[in-house]
């Protein structure tokens, strides 16, 4: 025991007893100070005078527990050396639990740690080592005693046999079950189900009887609020799991077999939520939520409930790039525009980004790779003269500062380069020693590596750059294959080859890019070359299915293809490293659907753009998944709101008072109804630029008139100008009828033979009711303009 530890623990504890010992003697003892007169009852009440003392001061439970461990150490000295008569002793402290097993929560060892179940000893219970925990079905006795017994008995030897994950979802699925019986004992309907359940005979219900049993259980999980809570894939993979264990119980005769349907569409995409947008990210959080709201309350009336919260997002986007008083002010087909031009504004920027991370390292390995070819001596030659065995310490200190220190920057780095490639074989993950000052003086292991390798950078830019140029999800654009550039039949262009789409039952994704782009900026394909000039070594080194991918990376001295995990994570690093992008809280699977939408915008709205460039086998999933988002919704409801306003206007036009029972001007009124275009064939087409036509495109005039009388844009409007042409027209096909054109006459009947029979049928119901009047005037006027009626050519 040192000095300082005997001073510690009994001599400052003895001076406790001293000073104690004095004021019990002042205050409490008849004896005085003197030990020889203490009686020893006196003794007893100097015990509580120190104890209580010992309590008064303001130690530490630990310090306190010590304090009285050497006070009763140091009483029973002075008892044994006769000091004091009488043998005394303090309390001991209050002993605190101690953590058996590992079994604490406040133990480093048994951090978090439960302490294990008692074993319950009932047969409606078992314990399963693999998986340490108990299952308990005792609570579900009343259910069917003998049923729950034999299910239990099975279930003992079932759950060993299958993973601890496996083991608990079934528990829990079959907990269900059996509290749904349980709660279904009070249903008179299933009264006699019950009864047999609870006798001897339960093997005997039959399986028309579990199937209605069970198919209201299956009913349960929708009407349950707790249950409808969860997705209708949970729910599906519950009734998967009940199936699976009904057959077991089955299988070893406990119950005839049955199988519960599933869940209509419960794997279906339609109900996961579509992946997010550019567009819908708020770089901060200074917009104030009333800001917004007021700028978007005109807005979220075109939005189900279930569209508003995205809608908001795109709002509240906006109004931090414009302003929200800028936003307000905005015509509708302005805010879609403005919508648009952010994602296309953040798309260039990401792009940007990312070509400057990749040209920047490129020029970085190609100063390495310059110094490389630059170097006067060879690899063998370098791990010579600085590790050769026959060399002495100082020999090979001198070597080194010779060749890797004081030598020009461009001469080191090259010797560098080629030592780290002859003795390393390229990589020094791990390696220190010489390589850790090497390395610093060059800024760092990833600076030097990227002289002779691509670095993680450039990797991810790659990346970044391939999903934005070809619209491939991450997946696709990760797996791009090394070999990934084929010629192409056009001039000044290359197929570019990615990666299998799993989704389409791996699928290889080709799409034809320019080798230079129009603005000069960096292309894919160029990033692409110069990416394998960098990854040659990676290549050669990696393992034959590593070396099939283009998107390459050093892990613990050997090539890997970039993982998603790594992907995701630089990929954030990327955004924090730029200003422009910094606070964005993008993720790369939003790059996809964010070009899409920007692709079919540029096409006119075409649905069929987007999905050509996404290599989907229908629209649907395009727009269902990808671009059908609050711009676009916003579009659409504006074009239906606009069918609309014509259709009411055409459909009342004949009727005294129309403008006012719409509730608008008939200066409006006429404005409305003169955008449902004449067309000169009797008929007024509510949008000829709306390309619902075959051959017709969305924004350029329809030209298929010998469709119309089938359009859905064709409305016949009871109007004295339309009727009139409508009836010209009729005469005129009539005259045709008869070989009256160059058609043949099978190509007559397919195009105007379908028109002649709708301008009989419909000026025949124009002669009848309140249109006759109009029919009349029309007829009139069609006398006056049959001379110089102009027949369009029908070939």
């Amino acid at each position: 025991m040192n000095l300082r530890t005997w001073v510690d623990n009994y001599v400052v504890r003895l001076g406790n007893i001293l000073t104690t010992l004095v004021s019990f003697g002042a205050t409490k003892s008849t004896c005085g100070a003197d030990p020889s007169r203490v009686a020893a009852s006196d003794w007893q009440a100097y015990v509580a005078h120190l104890q209580e003392w010992v309590h008064e001061q303001n130690w530490t439970l630990r310090t306190r527990s010590k304090a009285i461990q050497t006070l009763n150490k140091l009483l029973l000295i002075l008892h044994r050396e006769d000091v004091i008569d009488t043998r005394i002793e303090l309390n001991p402290p209050q002993q605190s639990k101690r953590a058996k097993m590992g079994q604490s929560q406040f133990t480093q060892r048994g951090w978090n740690q439960k302490p294990p179940l008692p074993k319950i000893d009932t047969p409606y219970s078992f314990h399963v080592e693999k998986h340490e925990r108990e299952y308990d079905y005792s609570s579900y006795r009343d259910v069917g005693r003998l049923f729950v017994l034999h299910t239990t008995a099975f279930l003992k030897e079932y759950y060993p046999t299958r993973s601890a994950t496996t083991a608990k979802k079934t528990h829990e699925c079959w907990m269900g079950v059996l509290r749904y019986l349980q709660d279904s004992r009070s249903n008179e309907y299933l009264r006699e189900f019950h009864q047999q359940l609870d006798s001897d005979d339960f093997r005997c219900i039959t399986a028309e009887t579990w199937e209605t049993v069970f198919y209201g259980w299956r009913e349960s999980l929708t009407t349950d609020i707790e249950a409808s809570e969860c997705r209708p894939i949970t729910q599906h993979q519950r009734i998967n799991r009940m199936n699976a264990l009904w057959a077991e119980f089955a299988g070893s005769g406990l119950v005839p077999s049955i199988r519960l349907r599933g869940f209509k569409n419960a794997k279906s995409r339609y109900l996961s939520t579509p992946r997010g947008t550019l567009a819908q990210l708020t770089l901060l959080d200074h917009a104030t939520e009333s800001s917004i709201e007021a700028a978007s309350e005109r807005l979220v009336d075109f939005f189900d409930d279930n569209d508003k919260s995205e809608a908001r997002e795109y709002l509240r986007s906006l109004s931090q790039a414009l302003s929200p008083d800028a936003v307000r002010d905005l015509p509708v087909e302005a805010v879609i525009e403005e919508i648009h031009a952010l994602n296309a504004s953040r798309l260039a920027m990401l792009r940007q980004c990312a070509a400057a991370d990749f040209k920047h390292w490129y020029e970085h390995w190609q100063k390495g790779e310059a110094a490389y070819k630059e170097s006067s001596l060879d690899g063998s030659a370098l791990v010579a003269a600085l590790d050769s065995p026959t060399l002495s310490a100082s020999e090979i200190r001198q070597n080194s500062t010779r060749l890797l220190v004081d030598a020009p920057e461009r001469e080191r780095l090259g010797n560098a380069l080629r030592y780290i490639e002859a003795r390393y074989e390229g990589s020094i993950a791990g390696i220190n020693g010489r390589i850790h000052h090497l390395a610093r003086s060059f800024g760092g292991r990833r600076n030097l590596m990227a002289y002779l390798h691509p670095h993680e950078h450039a990797t991810l830019a790659l990346w970044v750059l391939t999903m934005v140029d070809t619209s491939a999800n991450c997946e696709v654009a990760r797996t791009t294959p090394w070999d990934c550039l084929r010629k192409s039949k056009h001039p000044g262009v290359m197929q570019v080859i990615l990666g299998p789409k799993n989704r389409a039952g791996g699928l290889i994704i080709t799409d034809e890019l320019d080798i230079e782009r129009p603005d000069g900026s960096l292309s894919l394909v160029q990033a692409i070359q110069m990416y394998q000039e960098m990854a040659t070594q990676f290549h050669t080194r990696a393992d034959d299915k590593t070396a099939k991918l283009l998107l390459l990376h050093d892990t613990r001295g050997s090539p890997k293809g970039l993982t998603e995990w790594n992907a995701r994570s630089w990929f954030t690093a990327f955004l924090s490293r730029h200003d422009e992008l910094r606070g964005l809280s993008a993720l790369p699977s939003m790059i996809r659907p964010s070009v899409l939408m920007d692709v079919q915008h540029r096409s006119g709205g075409l649905v069929s753009a987007a999905q050509a460039i996404a290599d989907h086998a229908t629209p649907t999933t395009t727009l269902q998944h990808y671009t059908g988002r609050s711009p676009t919704k916003l579009r659409y409801a504006l074009n239906i709101r606009a069918f609309q306003d014509r259709f009411q206007s055409i459909i009342i036009v004949t009727i005294d008072g129309a403008a006012a029972k719409l509730g608008i001007s008939q200066a409006e009124f006429n404005t409305l109804l003169s955008e449902a275009a004449r067309t000169g064939l009797g008929v007024a087409c509510l949008d000829p630029l709306a390309g619902v036509q075959p051959g017709t495109r969305s924004g350029d005039q329809c030209t298929r008139m010998d469709k119309c009388w089938d359009c859905q844009m064709r409305w016949v409007v009871a109007t004295v100008d339309n009727v009139a042409d409508l009836i010209l027209f009729n005469e005129y096909l009539n005259t045709t009828a008869e070989g009256g054109t160059a058609l043949l006459p099978e190509d007559w009947e397919e195009r105007w033979l379908p028109w002649l029979a709708f301008t009989n049928v419909a000026l025949q119901k124009l002669k009848e009711g309140e249109c006759a009047a109009v029919y009349a005037q029309a007829a009139s006027l069609a006398n006056e303009r049959r001379a110089e009626y102009a027949q369009i050519p029908l070939d």
